[in-house]
């Protein structure tokens, strides 16, 4: 497809742009596979003063807790960036951070604040924590072109996205932070 763009479906099969036709019975599409942040970037979200997320993670996607990112109030990332995500069970992982997300939004409205978004400090510190654990396991081989590091997409920023201490230490980390007051968040 790289290098002969499809033209059209017919019920027969597939025609490509140079005028080949490949005659099928079946079709799958594989229509690219960007994780972590393909889907957010397909959205325009913008932060305090309209920095735009994509702007903002030009470098890479840098979240504290893969929960929410520095200069987004109020905007909660489930199973993503600085999670373990995909390196446990989606479902699991997901319904741990929607119960996390619901009981914020509960102490939030029992404490009469109505913003929450990570500290510059607690998400670069969480970011160094999520590469300093992958580098200690065969994932961040940079010859493997691994989408766990988003290499798999041409200028796409390096750098290992889920967190690799496992779910239950991540749950431990979630915890902590909300045991004691959302620290690492700033509140208001």
């Amino acid at each position: 497809m790289r290098k002969t763009p499809l033209d059209s479906f017919t019920e027969e099969g597939v025609h490509l742009a140079d005028g080949t036709t490949y005659e099928l019975d079946a079709i799958v599409l594989a229509t690219g596979f960007d994780a972590f942040t393909g889907a957010l970037a397909r959205i325009d979200i913008r932060g305090a003063n309209g920095v735009a997320l994509m702007e903002r993670w030009r470098e890479g996607p840098k979240t504290y807790l893969g929960l929410g990112t520095a200069g987004f109030p109020n905007l909660f990332i489930i199973a993503n960036a600085g999670s373990p995500s995909v390196l446990s069970n989606m479902v699991m992982a997901i319904e741990q951070h929607v119960d996390w997300t619901a009981n914020c939004l509960e102490y939030m409205r029992r404490n009469g604040y109505r913003t929450i978004e990570a500290t510059v400090e607690s998400q670069e510190q969480w970011v160094q924590t999520v590469e300093a654990i992958a580098n200690m396991t065969v994932w961040p081989d940079g010859e493997s072109g691994s989408w766990y590091r988003g290499a798999n997409i041409a200028g796409k920023p390096q750098m290992f996205m889920p967190y690799a201490g496992g779910i239950v230490e991540y749950e431990k980390a979630i915890n902590e932070s909300a045991a004691n007051d959302y620290a690492g968040f700033i509140l208001r």
